[in-house]
């Protein structure tokens, strides 16, 4: 199962608290998933669709182009949340902004293939009833097993991680940025409250998942051994 470790400009990465409430050393970040990260196109241009840029063609040499760019194409600026995977491989794009010259380019047939056009990684997920984007500054590529190790305990009506509605687990990390690794664990957080979709998520190896155990379980030593026995059945 792949997912990312993500970094983000407006939101550094935090310690949670642990079962007394004091926070934990390890750093958690958020976690994302494969549909949730979209490449957003950073370029200023105009997209036609293929049989309009035709009739575009016809007609730029006795109308204004800039009207026929803005009948038949769509402009997207700077700040517009053009996704990447909504470009289609036979859309007819040309460069806007300052330093463009769309109107020559249209008249002279310039345009730009898709696989041209400049990108970034946006975070993209539903949260409180409407779409939540936000600027990837890196990530951390993942793929780890689809078993994990339940952390949720029993509170005598629920399972949770320390108060209702949160959640975590512990998964074995098979590779990091594309790297084969061993005795490396992903600990995700999650939420069942609407606001808190995102999950967040570290990277520890053994010895730190141990301190987590620590911090997070009164009897430890017996969630540990639970733990290691889980994580035997997995080594091959």
């Amino acid at each position: 199962m792949e997912c990312a470790l993500i970094e983000r400009y407006i939101e550094d990465g935090y310690n949670p608290c642990g079962l007394d409430g004091e926070p934990v050393p390890m750093i958690f970040n958020k976690l994302a998933y494969p549909g949730e990260i979209q490449e957003v196109v950073t370029d200023e241009v105009v997209i036609f669709d293929k049989q309009d840029y035709l009739e575009v063609q016809k007609r730029c040499e006795t109308e204004d182009v800039l009207d026929l760019m803005k009948e038949f194409g769509e402009l997207f600026y700077e700040y517009d949340d053009l996704f990447l995977d909504n470009v289609n491989q036979d859309d007819v794009i040309f460069y806007i902004g300052e330093w463009a010259d769309p109107i020559s380019d249209i008249v002279t047939n310039d345009f730009i293939a898709k696989e041209d056009l400049n990108t970034h990684d946006y975070l993209r997920y539903w949260s409180d009833g409407h779409w939540e984007t936000q600027w990837i500054e890196g990530r951390t590529d993942l793929e780890v097993e689809t078993d994990y190790f339940n952390l949720d305990r029993w509170n005598g009506s629920n399972k949770e991680f320390h108060s209702v509605g949160h959640h975590a687990r512990v998964y074995r990390i098979q590779t990091i940025d594309g790297e084969p690794v061993k005795n490396k664990y992903l600990v995700e957080l999650w939420s069942q409250w609407q606001g808190e979709e995102l999950s967040d998520g570290c990277i520890m190896n053994e010895e730190e998942l141990h301190q987590y155990f620590t911090i997070n379980f009164r009897d430890y030593e017996q969630e540990w051994q639970e733990f290691l026995e889980f994580d035997c059945q997995g080594e091959v």
